[in-house]
């Protein structure tokens, strides 16, 4: 999707094995310039934890951690194969 300046990409995330521990993942993927020479890269989305309480308890103490440098390691790997693709 592309609006006005930016550009949006819908992202689902799954895990393939084993699929009911782990959450789906919906968000998106934005590119907005900056100015001529910068291009801001977001990476965003939302997920409920699976396995109910056990699930939400566990995402407070340490999962929300994981699933936030999972998503900073996609953000980090989408910009180096665009700017990868500049040069």
């Amino acid at each position: 999707m592309t609006t006005g300046d930016w550009t949006g990409m819908p992202l689902m995330w799954k895990a393939s094995f084993p699929e009911r521990l782990f959450p789906v993942m919906e968000g998106k993927v934005e590119l907005a310039p900056v100015d001529g020479l910068t291009t801001r890269l977001t990476v965003s989305g939302m997920y409920q934890p699976p396995l109910g309480r056990m699930g939400r308890q566990l995402d407070e103490a340490l999962m929300h951690r994981v699933a936030e440098s999972t998503v900073k390691e996609l953000a980090e790997s989408i910009a180096e194969r665009l700017e990868g693709g500049l040069r």
